[in-house]
């Protein structure tokens, strides 16, 4: 194919990125892009554990009283991948109105 792709110069974000990275780089000094650079900080820190998360318990003792009063288990599974395939509204083979 034979065509003309304009150029309209650098895109508006990548020079307000550049100019931004240029301003922290004068303030805080040269950013290390190798991630050579060593932390003037602690990073092996204990990070205290506290719990489950309400919501996370909320949201499991919804579907635990949800599956008992409908007597349905919910089994979601995962694919090859590790993407979880739930049943969907729209996909009429996930569900009956039958009781």
């Amino acid at each position: 194919m034979d065509y003309v792709v304009p150029n309209f110069g650098t895109d508006k974000e990548m020079l307000a990125s550049q100019e931004h990275l240029d301003a922290m780089e004068k303030k805080y000094g040269k950013w290390d892009y190798n991630g050579k650079h060593k932390d003037d900080y602690p990073t092996n820190y204990k990070v205290p554990n506290f719990g489950i998360d309400v919501d996370i318990m909320d949201s499991t003792d919804s579907e635990k009283s949800s599956s008992d009063l409908l007597a349905h288990a919910w089994a979601p599974k995962q694919d090859a991948n590790g993407v979880w395939k739930v049943p969907q509204p729209i996909d009429n083979a996930s569900y009956t109105y039958d009781k």
